[in-house]
């Protein structure tokens, strides 16, 4: 008995170009987050609110949830590039968020 697999539709999630992106003049240095001041903090949680507001952070939700296997030897390198996506996007909103690292 073979069980059916669903069927996963291709989500569009906006992707950076990596070129771009990495001459930025902010180094992607990444603190635990009881190391962060509680400016930092905000900064993060108001970064994640506007790209929930722009949708965006329901786009990344979905590909999540859909692709992502936990268990697969490809599960680290996938979820890195996917981190490093999410925090590019919060980082193209500008002004503070230039140099955001999650």
């Amino acid at each position: 008995n073979i069980t059916p697999q669903p069927t996963l539709r291709p989500i569009s999630v906006p992707v950076s170009n990596p070129v771009e992106s990495s001459t930025s003049e902010c180094n992607r240095h990444r603190e635990p987050w009881h190391l962060l001041s509680d400016d930092e903090r905000s900064l993060y949680i108001n970064g994640f609110k506007e790209l929930a507001n722009q949708g965006k952070s329901q786009l990344f939700a979905k590909v999540h949830h859909a692709v992502a296997e936990h268990g697969n030897a490809a599960f680290l390198p996938w979820h890195r590039l996917f981190l490093w996506e999410f925090e590019t996007q919060i980082r193209k909103l500008g002004g503070d968020y230039s140099c955001f690292a999650l």
